[in-house]
């Protein structure tokens, strides 16, 4: 286990450092790296895909990031005009009156607008700390340029991230009804889907539109990971003093079913 938790950590700061470029000049992060598994893992199915949109005649001219949504759709692209439309969509399908889905929508919306500035004033506030520990690595390994890894928490003030992460909701869970194979029914970890996304997202330029796809493929992967691990997950659960739910057998989870953590579990299971 800790053999395969070394190999795996160090694989995780492999793929922060070869994403991290693109990943610094999307969100404005310089000399930060995410070294997020969960995150890291999406977009990894990204690259591959973003190769095949590309290459699609048509599909490839199709601009879908925010400025450009802003642009052709003048106040209805505004962001807090989409966190509306978005949250009052999300409340519908979960069968709210109009009331509590315009009250979603509304609480979309805010949390669209407040959050970059959030995250923008954690990232002032970080940056001289980044900076500093930056200067010491240098100093260290000379000729070595050295990233600070943080999590992917730093990514949630791009509105392109939230608002994928919001749309992608509703698509997991219709997946989560007709996917062959998935046992999982997802609830309190819907909460992480925006973790899941956002490199992806970073990956497809924020281009909302093929980030959307590409949700659609890594959540319905997520899901069948997920359950292939549940029966491991499960006894754990349980020794920990967890209670399954009235009418459940089994306990998933989709934070750490992503492609990474589930072929060195794999691995180890063949090998173990």
């Amino acid at each position: 286990g800790i053999l395969g938790a070394l190999v795996a950590v160090m694989l995780q700061w492999l793929l922060a450092d070869i994403f991290q470029k693109k990943v610094s000049e999307f969100f404005g992060y310089p000399g930060i790296a995410i070294s997020h598994m969960m995150a890291l893992s999406g977009a990894l199915i990204a690259v591959p895909l973003n190769w095949i949109f590309d290459r699609i005649p048509g599909f490839n001219k199709i601009e879908a990031d925010s400025e450009t949504i802003a642009k052709r759709f003048g106040f209805f692209g505004d962001t807090v005009v989409i966190g509306i439309i978005i949250g009052m969509i999300v409340g519908f399908l979960a069968k709210y009156d109009f009331a509590k889905a315009a009250q979603l929508g509304m609480a979309t919306g805010a949390v669209m607008k407040i959050m970059p500035k959030m995250v923008a004033m954690f990232m002032e506030g970080l940056m001289p700390i980044s900076q500093a520990a930056q200067e010491l690595m240098s100093k260290k390994f000379a000729g070595r340029e050295v990233f600070i890894g943080l999590d992917a928490a730093v990514s949630l003030g791009e509105p392109a991230v939230i608002a994928v992460g919001l749309v992608l909701v509703p698509i997991t869970i219709a997946l989560a009804i007709i996917l062959p194979g998935n046992r999982i029914l997802p609830f309190a970890d819907l909460a992480v889907i925006p973790y899941i996304v956002c490199l992806f997202t970073a990956m497809c330029k924020g281009n909302i539109f093929r980030a959307l796809i590409v949700g659609t493929v890594v959540m319905g992967l997520v899901l069948l990971m997920a359950s292939t691990l549940a029966g491991l997950e499960t006894p754990l659960a349980i020794s920990a003093g967890v209670t399954i739910p009235k009418g459940a057998t089994l306990i998933g989870n989709l934070d750490r079913a992503n492609i990474i953590t589930w072929l060195f579990i794999k691995l180890s299971t063949i090998f173990g």
